[in-house]
């Protein structure tokens, strides 16, 4: 009774209440066991819900049923991971109910003023929402709070005079250039904007900080579109939103593609474990310091092949430029959506470290980090949808604690 399999083994509930055990202490008070019980416990069920056995199988069955029934909502048991059908089969997960921002607005206000103390720009990037403002292509009639909450959190920052950039209705406005389609711009099978959609955000940022006077090298060269050679593989990608739905759902492949400089580049590239151990490092070239083309040829078609650029996010990266000699540093605090832009980045800067203080990462004091690597700017570059699936990055409760110290 009460017995699953996973991964061939037997699975109890004792997993639970091992859980249970370790995050109860008597020394805690109620609330603090009450917080770290329920987050124990809501890992084990994680861990139990990806482990199940046969679970693609089970998926891909579940697929066939919707699609039999000409189903455009796939529900899943965890309402965020829904996956609606929009038209030209592009997918999307929808911010499904508002999202409050005060306690966000108030830990970016405390951040703002530690860092103005110390003469250090600071700049909030909101990446585009996958769902844009004009999209043509979201399925009609889903409720979908994403750019309501994206809105709000920038008025509310602006009022408090913290610098914005905000891409996600530079995307919909343009900026003397480019204006987004989702259809092209991000995957039709995940979450996340294509390479090539992050290097034009990357060019947007390096306006924004021009007009920061922050020293950046290279910029005519590096921000050209046609400085860069783009490799493509296509009808390789099934991302997180096909893999909720299943193959016998959903399998229409998204093409990979990146981008190369055709110039001369000297990098280092190093990364951080959540124990502050060195778990990665890459020197050479921007293709061999950022590439790990390992994702696009592993036979597994649910592979994350968005990772191509820069692999796995880890709680701490540093990347160092052997071509730039400005000293400028810059630190950016991030989501996935970061990650390529960073890439571009480096090439304009002597050194860029970035922190993911996402839950599952390491808790880092943002003050003892800022005093001790003295950056020229910090950036705060993620999308909207980590406001939903990850309010801790917004919350900074333990990175920022200190501040008032």
């Amino acid at each position: 009774m009460g017995y699953y399999f996973i991964h061939n083994n037997f699975y109890s509930p004792n997993g639970f209440f091992a859980a249970y055990r370790e995050a109860f202490s008597s020394k805690q008070s109620f609330f603090e066991n009450d917080r770290n019980m329920k987050q124990a416990i809501f890992k084990e069920e994680n861990r139990y819900n990806e482990a199940f056995f046969d679970r693609q199988k089970f998926l891909d069955q579940y697929g066939t049923i919707q699609k039999k029934l000409h189903r455009h909502v796939v529900d899943d048991a965890d309402r965020a991971r829904t996956v609606f059908v929009g038209e030209e089969d592009m997918l999307y997960y929808v911010i499904d109910k508002p999202v409050e921002v005060d306690s966000f607005v108030d830990s970016f206000e405390q951040l703002n003023e530690f860092l103005t103390s110390k003469d250090i720009p600071f700049v909030y990037v909101q990446c585009p929402y996958k769902h844009l403002k004009n999209s043509t292509v979201f399925p009609v009639g889903v409720a979908d709070y994403g750019n309501q909450t994206a809105d709000e959190f920038v008025n509310r920052l602006r009022e408090k005079q913290i610098s914005v950039l905000d891409l996600n209705t530079l995307a919909v406005q343009g900026n003397g250039d480019t204006v987004l389609r989702e259809q092209e711009d991000f995957f039709k099978t995940d979450t996340h904007w294509r390479i090539p959609t992050a290097f034009w955000g990357y060019q947007q940022i390096v306006k924004f900080l021009e007009q920061k006077d922050v020293a950046l090298e290279n910029v005519s060269l590096s921000t050209n579109r046609e400085q860069y050679n783009e490799k493509k593989w296509e009808k390789t990608y099934l991302g997180s939103h096909a893999k909720r739905v299943g193959t016998a759902f959903y399998d229409k492949k998204d093409d990979v593609s990146v981008l190369l400089p055709k110039f001369d580049t000297s990098l280092s590239y190093t990364k951080w474990n959540r124990e502050g151990k060195q778990i990665k490092k890459r020197e050479g070239t921007f293709e061999e310091s950022f590439l790990f083309y390992g994702y696009i040829t592993e036979e597994d078609i649910f592979q994350d092949k968005y990772i191509v650029f820069m692999d796995w996010g880890a709680s701490e990266d540093w990347v160092q430029n052997r071509n730039v000699k400005n000293g400028t540093k810059v630190l950016v605090i991030k989501d996935s959506f970061a990650m390529p832009i960073a890439s571009f980045l480096s090439l304009n800067v002597s050194e860029l470290r970035m922190l993911d203080i996402r839950k599952e990462n390491r808790p880092q004091s943002i003050k003892t980090y800022v005093e001790e690597y003295q950056p020229d700017v910090v950036l705060f570059v993620a999308s909207p949808t980590s406001m939903y699936y990850s309010p801790e990055m917004f919350e900074m409760k333990e990175t920022i604690k200190d501040l008032k110290q």
